[in-house]
Parts: C-alpha cells; structure tokens; sequence
C-alpha cells in the first residue's frame, strides 16, 4: 500500500499537487525567538511542525519530522538521478550535531560552523535518503533544493497543525510544538 500511495503522490506532484502552507508560528510575546542566523534574510517565514508526527515522503521529495531535539531529514528520488542538497540552521551560537549513523551512504555532509550543515546527495530513483541530526536551540532554519531549485511546495512536507503542510519559499524556519 505504501508504494501506492507513494507513486500516486509523486503522479499527482508532477500535475500540481499543492500542500497547504505551514501554520505560522506566533511566539509568546514574553519569549521572542532568536535572530535569523547570518545570512538568512529576516524576512524567512517561521512555520510550527508538530512534535512526533510522521509524515508520508513523496517521491522526489523532502520530509521533515522531529520529536523537538531530534531533527530526520528524509528525501526519495524519481526516476533519474536528482542532486538534493541543502543548509540547515540553528540560532548563532547553538550546536548541530548529526548523529552517529544519521545519515545514508551517499551523503556528503559538511559542517560548515557548530550552527550550520550543508548537505549534498545524488540520488536514483527509489533510494531513500536520511540526515538525522540534533539541536536544543530552534527555530531551525532549511534550506532545501533539488537540481538547484528550491524545494518548494509540493517538494518538501512536514506536519503542522495536524496537516502535512509545505513552504512556498525557501529558506523557511520550522519551530517544533508538541502535538496534541
């Protein structure tokens, strides 16, 4: 069944498929979040993802799931070799960590400071892919491509209020909230 679904959300992605946008995450005005690191324009929207909430990765597509420390990044490709790569951040001055065995053969990973990493992986079709890693500080900031175009909706999904949801813009922060 899974297969199915799969293959007929990458069909349907392919004739336009659209996601809803992410919920916007409101801070509480007594805890502001964190600036943007440097170089993500303060204009990147922050999105809420629901801790502990899996969601279906479609083919020649991004995932995004955590249980609020620990981040899985996940991707498939489709029919002929694609290049996913991408950055991910956390606030100057946190710590990112990919796990010891958090991320698949294939996966070029290079931390480029203790709040960055910068990701490549080609990948053929029907290969999953993985980049797990951990952080304390959020928001996350992704940004995502895939032959150097940005994985925008429907080419990235994360639950957020109970929905998978999407980006229409990249980069885009996820700040994780416990699903309930």
């Amino acid at each position: 069944m899974p297969s199915v679904l799969v293959a007929t959300l990458a069909m349907l992605a392919g004739c336009g498929l659209s996601l809803p946008t992410g919920t916007v995450y409101v801070p509480p005005s007594w805890e502001p979040l964190p600036a943007n690191p440097p170089g993500v324009p303060e204009s990147t929207p922050d999105y809420q993802i629901d801790q502990q909430v899996a969601v279906n990765v479609p083919v020649g597509s991004y995932g995004i799931t955590t249980d609020g420390v620990t981040w899985y990044l996940e991707w498939q490709g489709i029919g002929t070799i694609h290049d996913f790569t991408g950055d991910v951040y956390c606030p100057a001055g946190c710590d990112l960590m990919v796990l010891p065995g958090g991320k698949s053969p294939g996966v070029a990973e290079n931390m480029v400071t203790a709040n960055h990493i910068q990701f490549d992986a080609p990948t053929d079709a029907n290969t999953e892919q993985t980049l797990w890693f951990t952080t304390s500080e959020q928001p996350l900031t992704f940004d995502l491509k895939i032959d150097g175009q940005p994985a925008i909706n429907p080419y990235t999904a994360f639950s957020s209020s109970k929905q998978e949801a999407t980006t229409n813009v990249m980069p885009f922060n996820l700040i994780s909230v416990p699903s309930t």
